[in-house]
């Protein structure tokens, strides 16, 4: 397969930070580009502990990981009865578990 911004490595800090980012408070938006402005904002409050800005394409691709291994519900929904799609990030049972629970 090719090498677009879901197919970038990975590691286990950048899901780290993911998980505890939206552990008690999922995004939602009413676009993926504003969840990720969201996302990268809360991700930035937790560099200080864990390196450098994480770039947009391993935000999007840690979330498309988080979706594959049952860590994170699909961020795309539509509600019953609504007009249009919105975006919503939030952790399943599985991903609660396994989200650090302290910086």
């Amino acid at each position: 397969m090719g090498s677009g911004p879901l197919r970038e490595n990975v590691g286990p800090a950048i899901t780290e930070r993911l998980l505890l980012a939206v552990l008690n408070d999922p995004i939602e938006a009413d676009s993926a580009e504003q969840g990720l402005d969201i996302l990268a904002t809360r991700l930035g409050r937790l560099r200080a502990n864990a390196g450098a800005d994480v770039p947009r394409t391993l935000i999007a691709a840690a979330i498309a990981d988080g979706v594959r291994k049952g860590l994170i519900q699909e961020p795309v929904r539509l509600v019953e009865g609504a007009l249009h799609c919105f975006w919503r990030l939030e952790l399943t049972a599985h991903g609660r578990a396994q989200a650090p629970r302290s910086q």
